[in-house]
């Protein structure tokens, strides 16, 4: 009888105390995270010669286009790649993921089927140039 009311007191002191060595109720500062992100549905990726023209649903049933430079899928030393590939999972649609570090670009992921037979990807018209593809903006989305 005296071993119960020793194991109930101790279980309640630990419950009792564990809150006055909990963490500090403010914490929305200390664990906020300079990264956000968006996934936004894609309908097609066309191939060109120097880019990716991806065209991605809007907001509402709109459609926006982008192109993607190629160059952004290499990582350099000093540079982590900006551009990544992932495969899709089979029950999902294809999307790409924007992420953002403090409401600047920071990187694209594209999920989608990576064969490139699949209807997804296609190729863009002959002759089709992005003027500068290394200055896409994928600021500009509008989700």
């Amino acid at each position: 009888m005296k071993k119960g009311f020793f194991i109930t007191a101790f279980i309640t002191i630990v419950l009792f105390a564990t809150p006055v060595f909990g963490q500090d109720g403010n914490l929305t500062e200390k664990n906020t995270s300079p990264f956000t992100y968006a996934n936004i549905p894609i309908y097609q990726i066309l191939d060109a010669p120097d880019a990716y023209i991806i065209l991605y649903a809007k907001y509402g049933k709109d459609t926006g286009q982008t192109a993607i430079p190629k160059s952004w899928a290499k990582a350099g030393n000093d540079n982590p790649a900006k551009l990544v590939f992932r495969k899709l999972p089979p029950t999902l649609n294809p999307y790409m993921t924007i992420i953002r570090k403090d409401g600047v670009f920071y990187k694209v992921y594209l999920t989608l089927p990576l064969e490139r037979s699949n209807s997804i990807w296609g190729h863009a018209p002959n002759g089709i140039k992005i003027d500068n593809p290394d200055k896409a903006n994928l600021d500009d989305l509008q989700l």
